[in-house]
């Protein structure tokens, strides 16, 4: 058995999920650059901090890769921004061609 501390993120959008510090030392509140489930670089805030006790056999967990800078924030913001006007052109393009499908 080893002693094990995880951090709770919530990831917009996506849910809570519990990733390994990584060895930073994050405080509840401070925003965080993990993977999602798909894989993707994904801006997370941390929201709770667990320490238990687990097999060494264990499988890995996921990692958060690095402490949020603002540049980072800024940039996710951006493609958030950018998402929402291309789901908008989808959505009419979808409609104006009477294409049967959602998107």
């Amino acid at each position: 058995m080893e002693n094990v501390e995880i951090l709770r993120v919530e990831i917009p959008e996506s849910g809570i999920f519990a990733f390994d510090p990584n060895g930073l030392d994050l405080k509840i509140g401070e925003r965080c650059i993990t993977e999602d489930i798909d894989d993707n670089l994904a801006l997370g805030k941390v929201v709770g901090r667990i320490k238990f006790q687990r097999e060494k056999s264990a499988r890995a967990m996921r990692k958060v890769i690095r402490k949020a800078t603002q540049e980072d924030e800024k940039r996710f913001e951006e493609n958030r921004l950018k998402e929402i006007e291309a789901r908008k052109i989808c959505r009419k393009k979808i409609k104006d061609r009477e294409l049967p499908m959602k998107l």
